[in-house]
């Protein structure tokens, strides 16, 4: 891997400077740096908060009723209760592993012209990992304690990052999952925000819903405190979904 340091020229970056043993890409004042196949977004100015980091394939969702979160073990291999194969295959906690990251550009419209700008691909084979993860009190995850399911391929991702000269970021994800894959709770991706305390959206609101419990839900743009947008069950389980999302 290499460090690059990527200026502006006429609000065209260009590559000016390499080093070994790192990764990243640097402009106006904002830099991207590759990290396990994942990156991190973050102010030269403020290197202690990023804006966004952890990038990662999410294919899990927290369990509900339906999916078997309160199963007594017996039928953890139920068909209608999928929570227990979801637990298997190990989609609560995703790993990218052998990857590959070259150096790339990619033709971005940028003022009004369209600019090759640098960019980086991290290519990868993304497993599952069963029992990384403890859920206490959840029958079905305690019984898959006790077995010896080892890590699971789920498919492959391929990740191309580039920075415009202003400091913007172009981020373009592609998963190709197997194909026995047929019964995935999510198909999606995560990362970490910590600066984010509001969440603005274009989607089904105010208030959570989901396909099967969204009439009272109506299209608009809403505006919420991160911590509000969350609801207490007395189970915990899935929630602050919105529907229809633009």
């Amino acid at each position: 891997p290499k460090h690059l340091i990527l200026c502006q020229n006429n609000d065209k970056g260009r590559l000016v400077k390499a080093e070994p043993d790192s990764m990243s890409l640097t402009a106006n004042g904002f830099t991207i740096s590759l990290v396990d196949g994942s990156f991190i977004y973050q102010s030269v100015t403020d290197s202690t908060k990023p804006i966004v980091s952890s990038l990662q394939p999410n294919l899990f969702r927290a369990g509900t009723d339906n999916d078997g979160v309160k199963q007594l073990g017996d039928q953890f291999f139920d068909k209608s209760k999928p929570l227990g194969l979801w637990l298997t295959l190990g989609l609560d906690c995703t790993t990218l592993e052998d990857l590959d990251v070259t150096l790339s550009s990619k033709k971005i419209n940028f003022s009004g012209d369209a600019m090759d700008f640098p960019s980086v691909v991290t290519k990868a084979s993304i497993f599952g990992n069963p029992r990384r993860r403890k859920y206490e009190g959840i029958s079905l995850a305690e019984k898959l304690e006790d077995s010896s399911t080892s890590s699971v391929k789920l498919g492959k991702w391929e990740q191309q990052v580039t920075m415009v000269g202003n400091g913007s970021v172009h981020v373009e994800i592609t998963l190709d999952l197997e194909e026995s894959l047929r019964d995935l709770p999510r198909v999606g991706l995560q990362f970490t925000s910590p600066c984010m305390g509001k969440a603005c959206f274009f989607a089904n609101g105010p208030h959570e819903n989901y396909s099967d419990r969204r009439y009272s839900a109506h299209a608009g743009v809403y505006e919420v405190d991160t911590p509000s947008s969350l609801d207490t069950y007395v189970v915990p389980q899935e929630q602050g979904n919105r529907t229809e999302l633009r």
